[in-house]
């Protein structure tokens, strides 16, 4: 079994002290309580590993991409289910390594930045990163919530992006747990999952790295196996949780299909699935995007 990895106390015993006044954001302007908000977190792993590769490393990559992801965030195709509530999207950006940084704290998606200028660090403290990305969206939720605001909201998403397996937490300890539980109820069952389900959704958006065995950074599950990072998020959240880059961080240009496929979900009647709509958009994605087989809504292949 790997040691219990060094990790400060507030992963256990509360929420980080990033969490502050300022962690729920700004209110909403009172003429524009009426419209409804869409919370999504971009969690990026900066752990050193992100930097190998030289100019291939997928650090350089996600530098490169996510500012085309908030470009079209910004500028979504006129009459396209983005265009008609981009001005209702709200975005975190938080980076981790040996603990989470808040980059920014719910922009509005028609104000996001035109650059990103992230750095590697060290280690890949998931579990921290992952509390901090809840507690965050715990904070903006009830803000919302608050007399003079109400606002009604989308579900919220974590778009957890990682090249590797986690180092603060292992199946073995009682904080393994604890983080399975907080995420079930942080999120719903996707296959169930109406356009009236106010339950959040975590996806974890993995480099092709995460899927090979590290020997060099192990991880070792309960049954004293050595797992990849793709299995060791499965184990935590579930098969439907994880989709992966392809081509790396390349990819992320295609998350914007996720995110077009959830708001056009949340924001009709539709009675498709966040499951279906997700399957869906990653099938459209050219192979930049991929699931299990075993992925109901995609349908195994013979």
């Amino acid at each position: 079994m790997p040691t219990q990895p060094q990790d400060p106390a507030w992963h256990t015993f509360g929420k980080s002290p990033l969490i502050n006044g300022d962690a729920g954001g700004t209110p909403i302007p009172k003429d524009k309580t009426h419209l409804k908000r869409f919370p999504f977190v971009f969690l990026v792993d900066v752990s050193h590993s992100t930097s190998f590769g030289g100019d291939n490393a997928d650090l350089h990559a996600i530098n490169r991409e996510l500012p085309r992801c908030f470009e079209t965030l910004r500028s979504p195709p006129p009459d396209s289910d983005l265009a008609n509530v981009k001005g209702q999207i709200d975005i975190c950006l938080v980076t981790y390594s040996q603990t989470p940084k808040n980059i920014f704290l719910w922009q509005p998606a028609d104000e996001l930045p035109t650059s990103v200028s992230l750095q590697s660090e060290t280690n890949t403290s998931t579990r921290a990163a992952l509390n901090h990305a809840m507690d965050l969206i715990e904070e903006r939720l009830k803000l919302l919530k608050q007399p003079g605001q109400k606002v009604q909201t989308g579900a919220p998403h974590i778009f957890h992006i990682t090249d590797g397996v986690p180092n603060d937490v292992y199946p073995h300890m009682p904080e393994w747990k604890q983080l399975v539980d907080r995420i079930a109820v942080f999120a719903t069952n996707a296959d169930q999952d109406r356009a009236t389900d106010q339950k959040g959704h975590l996806l974890h958006l993995i480099t092709p790295s995460a899927e090979r065995i590290n020997k060099d950074n192990r991880f070792i599950d309960e049954n004293g196996n050595d797992i990849s990072g793709k299995e060791a998020l499965i184990k935590l959240s579930g098969e439907k949780t994880v989709i992966t880059l392809n081509r790396g961080a390349s990819s992320l240009p295609d998350v914007i299909k996720l995110i077009t496929a959830i708001i056009s979900v949340k924001s009709t009647n539709s009675k498709t699935t966040v499951a279906e709509t997700i399957a869906e958009a990653v099938e459209e994605s050219d192979g930049a995007l991929g699931m299990p087989d075993s992925y109901p809504a995609l349908g195994a292949k013979p």
